[in-house]
């Protein structure tokens, strides 16, 4: 009966060794689950981040598109303001010009009313004698 007792006891211990196993089993597959999901999380999160970095890198590339037609346009009005300026400064050499002949016409035309003024006198003066000598020629 020795032998049935010990080979109930290793029976027993059988038993216990697989039950242990099945609990590890239970256990790793359970791991094995928790870990799969989370590999599945981290490839979803790898897959929306790689579909983020490619319309970001779009977004980079139509941002340096358009910072690269904002610079040409700042160099084309730069261009403008240049040409600008110097219209400016030429308009103004004109203006100064105008003035000058402005102030010389109007010097002229102040000399020309003298002139008005002093042949108005004169006329005024020539009337007074030719009615002076119309009027001694009727007296006498």
């Amino acid at each position: 009966m020795t032998q049935s007792n010990e080979n109930g006891s290793r029976l027993d211990r059988i038993e216990v060794i697989l039950l242990e196993l099945t609990g590890a089993s239970i256990r790793h597959d359970n791991e094995f689950s928790r870990i799969n999901a989370s590999l599945d999380r981290v490839a979803k999160q790898q897959e929306t981040n790689t579909q983020a970095i490619a319309q970001n890198q779009q977004v980079i590339a139509q941002n340096q598109q358009a910072i690269a037609q904002n610079q040409r346009a700042i160099t084309q009005n730069q261009q403008a303001i240049a040409q600008n300026q110097q219209a400016i400064t030429q308009i103004r050499q004109a203006i100064a010009q105008n003035q000058r002949a402005i102030a010389q016409l109007t010097a002229e035309q102040q000399l020309s009313r003298q002139d008005i003024n002093i042949l108005t006198a004169s006329i005024q003066d020539l009337r007074n004698l030719v009615a002076d000598y119309i009027q001694g020629r009727s007296g006498t």
